[in-house]
């Protein structure tokens, strides 16, 4: 068997995606282990004779493992030789699962698309949630349990048993019914609503701001009037009222007992009434009496001789 000489031992999937690293140890048929290091977490592939023998991504094994692995573009790996043989383990032709994990990834690329891509975060929301059926909240829990506004729509994929392609349709549906929120939505919230206060703010102010100067300047002529007819409607609002709230005697008695009553009122000490202080207009200090539309008090009488 060839030893891995072309390939690097490690390095970084931005420059050696793992297709063309698998494609290439399957060219040298190498043996050994290749870890792969995500921001999903760590997986490693063994290859047998350059086929993979055996893969582990999470809770996913197998093909499954390898497929969802190939659609990370980012991360580190390395790879350790083992010439050993692991009798048992069934092989993969390698160009076959290569095809397979490249129609995976462009399906995979398609539906997140949907969601805005695959590093796209969501939040729930969970005053929604409610909304489902509980049979299928129960179904879908490993999914809602891992959107939690920090692990990408890729992250959330490959922590989850299920295949990728049914979780990223599971996002989708939840996404279309508005229980997922993207970071960038709630940030647009949060500034709207923060716009909204501020312009509420400013329109208090402005509104305080015109009372306080309309209470300042002197009433107008128009204002007096209006305030002189609203007076005069409630009074004859209350003339009325008084009036229908007296019945008329129906007997004798209670017409000398009501014209007693009157006597009486009209027969006591007057009560005096409590009226608002009278307006002062104090002249500014300096004016001449003359023109302050007053008298000028009377001369003191010259002393006799």
């Amino acid at each position: 068997m060839n030893q891995v000489a072309s390939l690097p031992a490690q390095g970084d999937l931005a420059q050696f995606p793992l297709r063309d690293l698998l494609q290439g140890h399957a060219a040298l048929r190498s043996c050994g282990r290749l870890v792969v290091r995500t921001s999903a977490g760590e997986a490693w592939v063994k290859l047998w004779d350059g086929a993979v023998s055996e893969a582990h991504f999470g809770p996913a094994t197998g093909e499954a493992a390898v497929l969802r692995l190939m659609t990370f573009q980012e991360g580190g790996f390395q790879f350790e030789p083992h010439p050993d043989s692991v009798a048992g383990a069934t092989a993969s032709a390698m160009k076959d699962l290569l095809d397979r994990g490249e129609a995976h990834h462009q399906e995979v690329l398609h539906h997140a698309g949907k969601l805005g891509g695959l590093s796209a975060v969501f939040t729930l929301e969970l005053g929604q949630i409610s909304r489902l059926d509980a049979d299928i909240r129960q179904e879908i829990a490993p999914i809602l349990g891992l959107v939690d506004g920090r692990r990408t729509v890729q992250e959330v994929v490959a922590a989850t048993e299920m295949p990728d392609v049914t979780v990223l349709r599971v996002m989708r549906k939840l996404r279309s019914q508005g229980l997922l929120r993207s970071a960038e939505e709630r940030e647009a919230e949060r500034l709207a609503r923060e716009e909204a206060q501020r312009a509420a703010e400013a329109a208090a102010a402005a509104a305080a701001e015109a009372a306080a100067e309309a209470a300042r300047r002197p009433p107008t002529v128009e204002e007096m009037m209006m305030q002189q007819a609203v007076r005069q409607e409630d009074e004859r609002a209350l003339l009325a009222s008084l009036a229908a709230g007296v019945a008329p005697p129906s007997t004798e008695e209670e017409r000398k007992e009501r014209a007693a009553r009157a006597e009486r009122f009209a027969a006591a000490e007057p009560t005096p009434l409590t009226a608002p202080p009278a307006r002062r207009n104090t002249p500014p200090a300096g004016m001449p009496v003359a023109q302050q539309g007053m008298s000028p008090p009377p001369a003191a009488a010259a002393p006799a001789t």
